[in-house]
């Protein structure tokens, strides 16, 4: 078999840092690429999904705490201002499903969908052909 001189082995290591190097910078051009894309998905999508779901939290609170007011102190415009709360919340809710970005596989949610009729809705068999 053929030995290699000295030189020949040195050069031989010289390609293989070479290549390491190489391998290495091209992976971490990758990395970063997803680490950009993932940046810019939580910076579009996921921090308004974050804010808007404190504001529908917060006025669900609101709401909550201005129905029992109201039902205690007997007061028929502390239920219209928590029933207002509660408008708040369902546009808050609503305007976080509609954040393009967040659900990528997602089907639109339907324009006549209410809070009020989302079980049966979710729940109805869909209809059979007539046989």
């Amino acid at each position: 078999m053929h030995r290699l001189n000295i030189t020949a082995k040195i050069w031989l290591s010289v390609g293989v840092f070479i290549l390491g190097y190489v391998l290495s910078t091209g992976l971490s051009q990758i990395q970063g690429s997803e680490a950009r894309t993932s940046l810019r998905t939580t910076s579009a999508a996921l921090f308004p999904a974050a804010q808007r779901s404190q504001e529908a939290e917060s006025a669900f609170q609101r709401m909550v705490k201005g129905f029992g007011d109201a039902v205690i102190t007997q007061d028929s415009g502390g239920l219209d201002r928590a029933a207002e709360d509660g408008r708040q919340t369902v546009a808050a809710l609503k305007a976080v499903a509609a954040i393009p970005g967040l659900w990528p596989n997602a089907p639109p949610m339907p324009v006549n969908w209410h809070p009020g009729s989302s079980r049966s809705w979710a729940m109805r068999a869909p209809p059979t052909a007539p046989s």
